[in-house]
């Protein structure tokens, strides 16, 4: 899974006002946003966050299902180039959690090539 830890935040105040900065420090892949209104800075953050996990995959090569099975309804993500999957059942998982867990391993692939 990619874990928040993997993720330095920095939020501060510039030349331009507030600012929002965040590496995600295993690839150093880094997004920065200035003269960000006070009450926006936490929605700014995550937004920055969602655009670095989005740099490791290209969202038209995931898939996602939804399948019943005899305990309940299942919930999967396929990574189409790799074959990496996640499956959980829906009401232990969430497409996100399924979804960081295939980054994780695109990231951890890649770090070993």
């Amino acid at each position: 899974m990619i874990r928040p830890n993997e993720f330095q935040i920095e939020i501060g105040y510039g030349e331009m006002g507030t600012f929002v900065r965040v590496v995600h420090l295993p690839t150093g892949n880094e997004n920065l946003t200035e003269s960000v209104p006070e009450y926006e800075v936490g929605k700014t953050r995550d937004e920055l966050v969602s655009k670095l996990k989005r740099l490791l995959f290209s969202p038209e090569d995931i898939r996602y299902d939804v399948g019943r099975a005899v305990d309940g309804d299942f919930i999967r993500a396929v990574h189409l180039p790799s074959g990496i999957e996640r499956k959980a059942m829906r009401r232990d998982s969430s497409f996100e959690e399924l979804l960081n867990g295939v980054i994780e391993e695109l990231v951890l692939r890649e770090l070993k090539s």
